[in-house]
């Protein structure tokens, strides 16, 4: 029992510490989310993790994206600047 015990509190403590590790993201999404007209958004940006929402959804420049029911626009913005083909801008 207590192995089983041990071994529960080690897998926890391996998980918390991956995640808190800082992720990296592809060049283009660093820069949409970086992007200066989301600066109200960034402080959202801890609850709502976007990067690694967009990232685990695997789009990447040149794809079409709908943001169905967008409100405030907070995906729409990263999206937006994310999906840009290179060379061209919005």
């Amino acid at each position: 029992m207590k192995v089983i015990f041990l071994s529960l509190c080690l897998f926890t403590v391996s998980g918390l510490t991956l995640a808190a590790s800082t992720p990296s993201f592809p060049p283009y999404l660093a820069s949409a989310l970086s992007d200066p007209s989301r600066a109200s958004d960034v402080a959202i940006d801890a609850r709502r993790r976007p990067g690694e929402i967009i990232a685990f959804s695997g789009t990447k420049p040149g794809d079409k994206v709908v943001d169905l029911i967008p409100g405030s626009g907070y995906f729409t913005k990263i999206f937006s600047k994310s999906s840009v083909r290179k060379g061209r801008s919005t």
